[in-house]
């Protein structure tokens, strides 16, 4: 662990001096989130049987299982290394501060497609396990993206963008009990474990950055759980799911990567007067 933060302290060292370069902590959160969702494919691939229960024994679970633990402990070193380097301001309209329209325009896409994978979900209900809850979930759905553009802040912070932040954590906990409702009663924990601790990582991650707007704000918690929550909703995006799932788990990868660019873009390196 401690040549572990040795490697990423140098990493961030490298950060000061080339400071322009801010996709360089998105870019590292996605390149493990690829190669998680890689791994997850291939475990998927191999260890089910035609019964549905799961081989046991295979390696294949070990290795995706210790990647993830040790892509969880690279993130937690990155963002206590990066709260000590980098002067994180926790004013939300300095830390979600979005340069050019570019990251509103992104979150409208996004706004786009959860709105239409929620829509879809709350007009096929009637074949879910829970039709109502299902129904129910299509409509939060459709509020929880109306909330995206909402985040990057352009011009100062508005009542409907801390509406919006303080909707999303709930959204993401009412989907949390129904994936769990869903699939309680399966024994095979592979089938879904996966998916609702990625779930769980939203919910954090948009937890810490609601705090942002209630003057409750935590940067290196927003930053491990925004890379936590792109990490995991991208290693079960291609799990079999509806297409309309898929489209939310990649939403909420993509929402987390944006949303740690901009914490990271808008934190400057930190002063001899901030570190003291």
């Amino acid at each position: 662990m401690l040549c572990l933060c040795g490697v990423i302290s140098s990493y961030l060292d490298g950060l000061k001096i080339m400071q322009k370069n801010t996709l360089t902590i998105p870019a590292a959160t996605l390149v493990m989130g690829i190669f998680g969702a890689f791994l997850r494919w291939l475990q998927s691939m191999i260890i089910f049987e035609e019964t549905g229960l799961v081989t046991p024994g295979e390696t294949i679970s070990v290795v995706y299982t210790v990647y993830s633990l040790l892509a969880a402990a690279a993130m937690v070193c990155i963002a206590r290394i990066w709260k000590k380097r980098f002067a994180c301001p926790t004013d939300v309209s300095a830390a979600l501060h979005a340069r050019s329209a570019l990251p509103t325009a992104i979150t409208w896409g996004f706004c786009v497609i959860c709105g239409i994978a929620a829509l879809v979900l709350m007009f096929t209900a009637g074949s879910a396990h829970y039709p109502t809850m299902q129904r129910c979930f299509g409509a939060a759905g459709i509020v929880a993206a109306a909330c995206f553009p909402a985040l990057p802040i352009r011009q100062g912070e508005g009542a409907s963008a801390r509406t919006g932040a303080a909707y999303l954590p709930l959204f993401f906990c009412y989907w949390l009990v129904l994936l769990y409702r869903t699939d309680a009663e399966n024994p095979v924990l592979w089938a879904y474990a996966p998916e609702i601790l990625a779930v769980a990582a939203g919910t954090m991650a948009f937890y810490y950055v609601a705090a942002y707007f209630y003057g409750r704000a935590r940067p290196a918690a927003a930053l491990l759980f925004l890379q936590l929550s792109a990490f995991l909703n991208l290693c079960v995006a291609f799990d079999t799911m509806s297409v309309a799932h898929k489209a939310l788990f990649l939403v909420t990868a993509g929402m987390s990567l944006l949303l740690e660019y901009l914490l990271v873009s808008n934190a400057p390196e930190a002063t001899d007067t901030d570190i003291a």
